[in-house]
């Protein structure tokens, strides 16, 4: 490797802080949890659950947490239920409850999660933001 010529390294530099302050400039902010739900989102990693949903809008064989909070869902039996910390406390409790018609997969169920568990990852969905 050819060392480079004076001078040129500050300019350099200066372009590549440049480009990298304009990276994401369009992007949101990333989001700052709170202790209790930084907890909901390290255990939707522990217990699997972004295996199957993600939190940036993709969607996976479930839908995506992102934007979901506080919007309706039809449900398989044409309920509509709203995406709130009674819905996800019932979802994780028996998904089967809360089927959606337009996700064929079904998810397992966790009634035994203790209450600060649910509080936890009821509070990092509802940090994902709502769909409006």
């Amino acid at each position: 490797m050819r060392p480079l010529p004076a001078g040129t390294l500050t300019p350099l530099l200066l372009a590549a802080a440049l480009a990298l302050a304009g990276c994401g400039a369009d992007e949101p902010d990333e989001r700052e949890l709170d202790a209790t739900a930084q907890r909901g989102e390290e255990l939707v990693a522990v217990h699997g659950c972004i295996g199957c949903h993600s939190a940036d809008g993709s969607d996976r064989t479930g839908p995506t947490f992102l934007g979901q909070w506080g919007t309706e869902r039809e449900l398989d039996d044409g309920r509509v239920v709203v995406f709130d910390a009674e819905h996800v406390a019932e979802v994780l409790a028996d998904p089967s409850s809360r089927s959606r018609a337009d996700y064929g997969a079904r998810m397992p169920a966790f009634p035994d999660l203790p209450a600060e568990e649910v509080e936890a990852i009821t509070a990092y969905l509802e940090a994902l933001g709502d769909g409006g």
